[in-house]
């Protein structure tokens, strides 16, 4: 009877985890959906092109995420928060749109 109990608690357990993991990928999901305008890229200030290909940082932030250095200059440096936190979906999204990686993130 114990190990059944046990049993039935490590379930609960593995099922609360699968939840928990997977609301927090939803929240990052939707978050990345909020922050950037897939539609646009973002290009770099120093740098055009490499091998061939543009170079993007990834989908362009809205105006609402945008720094005002970044309105003034028409450019990103890299150094933007949303680039570390979003870097996965940027990479995903440089991929299918066929851009390259800027320098700073080689």
């Amino acid at each position: 009877m114990a190990e059944m109990n046990q049993r039935v608690c490590a379930r609960k357990m593995s099922v609360m985890l699968i939840q928990i993991s997977s609301v927090l990928v939803c929240a990052y999901l939707i978050l990345a959906i909020i922050v950037f305008d897939f539609t646009k890229p973002a290009f770099s200030n120093d740098e055009d092109n490499f091998r061939g290909r543009a170079v993007a940082f990834g989908p362009c932030p809205r105006e609402a995420f945008r720094s005002q250095r970044v309105i003034t200059r028409g450019a990103y440096s890299g150094d933007e928060w949303y680039w570390f936190v979003f870097r996965p979906i940027c990479f995903v999204w440089r991929f299918i749109e066929g851009y390259e990686t800027p320098a700073e993130f080689r």
